[in-house]
């Protein structure tokens, strides 16, 4: 099986080398115009299946070389082309469509609202309870989060609103969970998509002192900051339930991570579901997704075999809806 990688970066900056043992493989950056790119690899006619890592640009980043994410994804679906990730309509969910979805099936969520001013954080907030949490309206790797960004009074919320909404132009405001904090990779099962398939949690084990994933908790390589495997028996088929519960509820492909809270009470919420979360990551900057696939037996081999068999199955499925 020959596999075509796709980035944004070069190789030299990331290279996967150590995980793609046993397939024959070639690393692409991806470039604009991204369907030329795309049809003049299509052409070869060599590849079995198409990973796709792209993340694109933020918009202050652009520049004349630079692309939105979501191109590469709907470039791919109208060629038909069999690739690994989300798809165009699981891509980038906002934080109030994972809310809904969990609500409409039950799923405990992080209760919160996305704000565009003071005056509407001030009138929205009365119905949460505190400590209340003011994040990036899509919370992208922590982006924005500071430690101040946790808040217990009116005044801390509308001074955080107040500076998100000045970077970013809005804000996620929402409650925060008290507790311990845990991830849990979930993957289609390419021998039953009603039945995805949930990996060994991890827990985010913070600094003293810390609760939550801010910038400097993440960025600081001197703090104490890890993941470990959860062992408890009872939690870990709780963890996989909601993970595997908020994966069909939002009707997601292929992966995605979803990021959980527990409270002092034992009771769970999901913060979010990310789509693509990072792999292939380098040792010393594993992501609690590189750590879940290592947990599980099979490692990267039987997460790959299971990837590529869904992006084979999806392509036919896209063929037969025309």
């Amino acid at each position: 099986m020959r596999i075509c990688i796709l980035s944004d970066e070069k190789i030299e900056d990331f290279n996967p080398t150590q995980f793609m043992e046993g397939y024959d493989w070639e690393f692409v950056t991806m470039k604009k115009p991204i369907m030329d790119t795309l049809r003049a690899l299509q052409a070869r006619n060599e590849f079995d299946v198409y990973i796709n890592l792209c993340e694109g640009y933020e918009k202050s980043d652009m520049g004349e070389e630079g692309y939105e994410a979501i191109e590469v994804v709907q470039a791919l679906e109208v060629l038909n082309l069999p690739f690994t990730g989300a798809d165009s309509t699981f891509f980038d969910p906002t934080r109030e469509q994972m809310q809904a979805a969990a609500d409409a099936h039950g799923v405990g969520f992080a209760k919160g609202y996305r704000v565009n001013s003071k005056e509407e954080a001030k009138r929205l907030v009365e119905s949460l309870r505190y400590p209340i949490m003011v994040k990036h309206p899509q919370s992208y790797g922590s982006t924005g989060m500071i430690k101040e960004s946790r808040c217990d009074s009116l005044e801390e919320v509308l001074a955080q609103v107040e500076r998100v909404c000045k970077e970013y132009e809005a804000a996620r405001m929402e409650e925060f969970i008290v507790g311990r904090e845990f991830n849990v990779l979930i993957v289609d099962n390419p021998d039953d998509f009603s039945k995805p398939i949930a990996y060994p949690p991890t827990e985010l084990v913070f600094p003293p002192g810390e609760e939550f994933w801010h910038t400097v908790v993440k960025w600081d390589a001197s703090l104490p900051f890890n993941f470990a495997r959860v062992i408890d028996p009872q939690l870990i088929p709780r963890l996989q339930e909601i993970g595997v519960r908020m994966y069909k509820a939002i009707g997601a492909v292929s992966y995605g991570r979803c990021d959980v809270r527990m409270n002092e009470r034992g009771e769970m919420f999901i913060l979010e579901i990310n789509p693509n979360p990072a792999i292939m990551l380098r040792p010393e900057e594993f992501g609690p997704a590189d750590f879940m696939i290592l947990y599980d037996e099979g490692e990267y081999k039987v997460f790959f075999d299971r990837l590529f068999r869904v992006a084979k199955l999806r392509q036919q499925m896209r063929a037969a809806a025309g």
